[in-house]
């Protein structure tokens, strides 16, 4: 297992070398201009359910910064528990220059007190924010599957019709169906099924971890840096599961 895990961690490495350096510079990749608004979700929406509920528990001069992307009415009709997407694009739209104005060592300190003087306000906004990933089941779903074009570019949206409408009568359908039905909408149903069975094969020995970690880490990792209850990032797992649940509980290694 050590050999294993030390051969794909080496080969990890590499090929985010490859990638990162050669590849990129091959193709022109630009990094995005704005990286710390864009990977500061969770201390953002741990600020902003602070500041709708006990907003004399901030900083003085965090409530500065957070007054200067809109103010307490505008906070408090916009943005919605869990979801700093919410209010990201509210009042004249300048979340993101704000934020790299401030930069993200502040950004952080701020949350760290605010986690300190306000700890049920920032468990609420954690727990709701990594909901995408932790529930397994709820009464209804509001993922959107569809691709949305803008009239006039000169795109065409064609298809089926008939196969159109009866895909999304089954959609309508399971997302509004309760518990029994949405389960397969719920990313938290496939991380339990994958757990169930990863843990209850650790007897057998540590290789199969390698088929189910991986995912966890992605998981958890990913929504450490979410805006919001973004389902297009874990979409990957109502795909993977089934062939991952069969690796790990089949006998073969």
């Amino acid at each position: 297992l050590r050999y294993y895990a030390l051969a794909a961690g080496i080969l990890t490495v590499l090929f985010m070398t490859g990638i990162k350096i050669p590849i990129y510079r091959l193709l022109n990749v630009q990094s995005h201009s704005q990286v710390s608004a864009e990977t500061l979700g969770l201390p953002m929406t741990i600020l902003a359910n602070v500041l709708i509920h006990e907003p004399e528990q901030l900083d003085p001069e965090c409530r500065e910064f957070l007054y200067r992307i809109g103010d307490q009415e505008l906070w408090e009709s916009t943005y919605e528990e869990g979801n700093w997407n919410s209010a990201k694009w509210m009042g004249e739209d300048i979340s993101n220059d704000v934020i790299e104005e401030v930069g993200t060592k502040k950004v952080l300190l701020y949350t760290w007190h605010a986690v300190k003087r306000c700890p049920y306000y920032a468990y609420r906004a954690v727990v709701k924010l990594f909901e995408v990933v932790w529930k397994p089941l709820g009464n209804r779903v509001s993922w959107s599957y569809s691709v949305y074009l803008q009239s006039g570019n000169g795109y065409e949206v064609s298809g089926v019709p008939v196969l159109r409408n009866c895909l999304n009568r089954i959609r309508n359908w399971s997302v509004k169906g309760g518990a029994l039905l949405t389960w397969s909408w719920h990313i938290g149903f496939y991380i339990l099924l994958m757990l169930f069975a990863g843990i209850s094969r650790l007897k057998k020995g540590f290789f199969k971890c390698l088929y189910w970690v991986p995912a966890m880490c992605y998981n958890f990792g990913t929504a450490l840096l979410l805006c919001g209850p973004d389902f297009r990032f874990f979409a990957f797992n109502t795909v993977v599961t089934f062939p991952l649940l069969l690796m790990i509980l089949g006998d073969r290694e």
